[in-house]
C-alpha cells in the first residue's frame, strides 16, 4: 500500500468514526495490540524482502544499492 492509499483510507475511517487513537496488531493473527506512538520511519527493502534502516547497511552487506527501494515503516 502506498502512503497516498493509507492516507485516503485513514481519512475515510476518520470521517466515519471520528479522530480516535491508532493502534496496531502485533502480528497478522491478532495475538496482541499496541498503541501507535511514533511517527513513520524511512527504511529500505531489497528484492528478497530484507529490510534495513540505513542505505549504508546494504553496501556493507555487499548488495547493489540500485536493488533497494525506500519504504515507510509505521509503528
Amino acid at each position: 500500500m502506498k502512503i497516498s492509499e493509507m492516507v485516503q483510507n485513514l481519512q475515510e475511517f476518520k470521517a466515519k468514526h471520528g479522530d480516535i487513537e491508532c493502534w496496531y496488531a502485533e502480528d497478522d493473527e491478532g495475538n496482541g495490540y499496541q498503541r501507535v506512538y511514533f511517527t513513520p520511519s524511512l527504511y529500505y527493502v531489497n528484492s528478497d524482502g530484507t529490510v534495513h534502516q540505513e542505505k549504508d547497511e546494504y553496501e556493507e552487506c555487499g548488495e547493489n544499492i540500485d536493488d533497494i527501494k525506500p519504504i515507510c515503516i509505521v509503528n
